[in-house]
């Protein structure tokens, strides 16, 4: 797995070249490089009638016209679930006993739509509620495997995809995303460790944690680390 950060802002320049860089091209580049076959970006609209929200992926064009055109996301158990839920849900424990979300899913694997899949809900401070999700051809066992290395690296990027698509879209997001140092050690704070500990563990002076809990806790607008990690995981972007 690349480093997230890096490989984003290096690919929205790329794409800068072009104009404003769009998302939906930013993932398709971005999927090669993390390993996995599809990205998909579900932001619902906001209480703000003019928005009526995204819907941005590298699925082929016939199955993302079919799901809008039949409202598949009124049946969808992944999109029914992670909006209701503030937890990554992986794919295979989606209840499939109805038959209409049978057939979705079989009209999904018909469009090449892998079986394997984790979709992360995403929300921010101004109550905007998404859906980031990864699509892979990995088995089972390996796709579980890579997702639990891999987690706050693609929970962060769901928030970097979101930030993304909202400044795309010229909606206001002001929040300053963590860095992934910033991130690792906020997840550490997060499991009760102490600055000493979390140096430790990360091969780093405990000034330096220190440092990044600050600046984790400035970004997160929060009054302090206890609060900075409590909005981290509200929002997605660490898990404990």
């Amino acid at each position: 797995m690349p480093d997230i950060s890096t490989a984003f802002n290096e690919i929205r320049e790329q794409h800068a070249d072009e104009g404003v860089p769009a998302t939906r091209e930013i993932l398709h580049s971005l999927k090669e490089r993390v390993g996995v076959e599809h990205f998909c970006y579900l932001r619902m609209g906001d209480r703000d009638p003019d928005d009526v929200g995204a819907v941005l992926t590298t699925y082929p064009d016939e199955w993302h016209d079919r799901y809008v055109r039949q409202n598949y996301q009124l049946i969808d158990p992944v999109v029914q679930k992670g909006l209701k839920s503030f937890l990554p849900m992986d794919w295979a424990l989606a209840k499939k006993d109805d038959p209409l979300v049978r057939q979705f899913f079989g009209e999904a694997a018909e469009f090449g739509v892998c079986p394997s899949g984790l979709t992360i809900p995403v929300r921010d401070p101004h109550g905007r509620r998404a859906l980031f999700s990864l699509n892979s051809g990995m088995k089972q066992p390996e796709f579980e495997g890579f997702t639990r290395e891999f987690m706050s690296d693609l929970q962060y990027l769901g928030h970097l995809v979101h930030d993304h698509v909202c400044r795309e879209g010229g909606l206001d997001f002001p929040l300053k995303l963590l860095t992934n140092r910033e991130v690792e050690v906020m997840k550490w704070a997060a499991l009760g460790k102490t600055s000493w500990e979390t140096a430790r563990i990360c091969n780093l002076a405990p000034n330096t944690v220190k440092f990044y809990v600050r600046n984790a806790t400035a970004k997160l607008e929060a009054s302090n680390k206890a609060h900075a990690v409590a909005k981290a995981v509200k929002m997605g972007i660490i898990s404990i």
